[in-house]
Formats: C-alpha cells, sequence, structure tokens
C-alpha cells in the first residue's frame, strides 16, 4: 500500500486487482487477505456484469464466485449490490429474471466507491502474504 497513487482512484483499485488475479484464476483465494480476496472477486464479477450483465457472469465460468462475490460485497459495505448478488443466487436464470437483475445493478452507484473506502480503512487487508 506504500506508494499508492491515490490521485486516481480506480487506477489504485485496478492495480490492487492486478496483484490477486493470479490467486483467483488458480483457485488460491484463500491464499489472499480478505481485503484483497474481496477486491479481485468483486472487480472480477462486476466487471463482467458491467459489459454483459448477468448473462455474462454465467457465460464467463465465474458462477462458481456467486457466494465469495457476496460475501465481498457484505466486507467492503455494498450491502444493494450483495443484495442483488443473493437474487442472482437464489433466482432462476430466465431472460425476465436476469434483464430485472441487470437494470437493478445498474441503477446501483459504482461499487468502486466502497472498495475505496475500504481500502483507504484497512490498508492492511490489501497486502500480499
Amino acid at each position: 500500500m506504500v506508494g499508492m497513487d491515490w490521485s486516481d482512484e480506480f487506477a489504485t483499485l485496478q492495480a490492487l486487482h492486478e496483484q490477486a488475479f493470479e490467486y483467483l484464476v488458480a483457485g488460491r483465494l484463500d491464499e489472499l487477505a480478505p481485503g484483497l480476496r474481496a477486491l479481485t472477486v468483486l472487480f472480477t464479477i462486476v466487471g463482467q456484469v458491467d459489459n454483459g450483465g448477468f448473462r455474462a457472469w454465467i457465460d464467463n465460468s465465474s458462477d462458481g464466485w456467486t457466494e465469495e462475490a457476496i460475501a465481498a460485497a457484505r466486507l467492503v459495505g455494498a450491502d444493494p449490490h450483495a443484495a442483488v448478488f443473493e437474487r442472482f443466487a437464489a433466482g432462476p436464470r430466465d431472460d425476465a429474471t436476469l434483464d430485472t437483475l441487470d437494470e437493478d445493478f445498474y441503477a446501483l452507484p459504482s461499487i468502486d466507491g466502497s472498495l475505496t473506502r475500504y481500502v483507504a480503512e484497512h490498508p492492511r487487508d490489501f497486502e500480499l502474504r
């Protein structure tokens, strides 16, 4: 965290995500500190939903990270996002449901604000072990 340039908050979040992404892909999330784990899961999931809706979440084989995404959103204080993720986990995967989830998700403020606050308040949660 020392030496991070906070003048561009998104770039800072992206840099943290890039440090952890290989752990996500390799199925080694349990090796990451809690904040870094949450950030990389959320960056991956939110990026997919932003670029193709909840169908993209299903199609991009990240469906297995649903419970992880819910816990991550709760950890960083993004409860409205967690609630939409929970509805996704519990609901049918038909077009009408997915369209409603997309609309509800896109109506939320960016999750970046919650992530930025969490990083600032818990810097030790973002150190590689």
